[in-house]
């Protein structure tokens, strides 16, 4: 699906409350690891709500909330973020990883976490399938 730039904030996003709740189920079993579980409450969020492979158009309804009807009103488009099965695994993979460098006791493992706050989400899939 092709969409406008600026659709893709927060704000346009009609499920929001599903991808916190999806990040935040996935998310689980580091919270005995702060620094993975703020990067991946951070960066899988914010890499969900603006991958424009993951919007699918959502169609407005009457029982939709004052902001969405205000943006469609505007002419704003509305999207639905779906995460694939590929996506859910390749996240599966991101935590698994960081669960394991955690675990190592060298220097690679050690420089990876220190530089998490700036490891993308694309990286981090890259890395974790090597």
């Amino acid at each position: 699906m092709k969409i406008n730039e600026i659709t893709l904030f927060e704000l346009n996003v009609a499920n929001m409350p599903d991808i916190d709740d999806f990040v935040a189920r996935r998310d689980r079993g580091t919270n005995e690891i702060p620094v993975i579980q703020s990067w991946f409450n951070k960066q899988v969020r914010s890499w969900l709500i603006n991958n424009e492979e993951l919007a699918q158009d959502y169609t407005p309804n009457q029982n939709d909330p004052e902001w969405m009807q205000q943006a469609v009103e505007r002419g704003e488009q509305l999207v639905n973020i779906v995460p694939t099965d590929e996506v859910k695994n390749q996240l599966s993979h991101i935590l698994d990883w960081l669960r394991w460098l955690t675990e190592q006791d060298n220097i690679e493992a050690k420089r990876i976490l220190q530089k998490l706050p700036k490891l993308t989400v694309p990286i981090a899939i890259q890395k974790s399938e090597q």
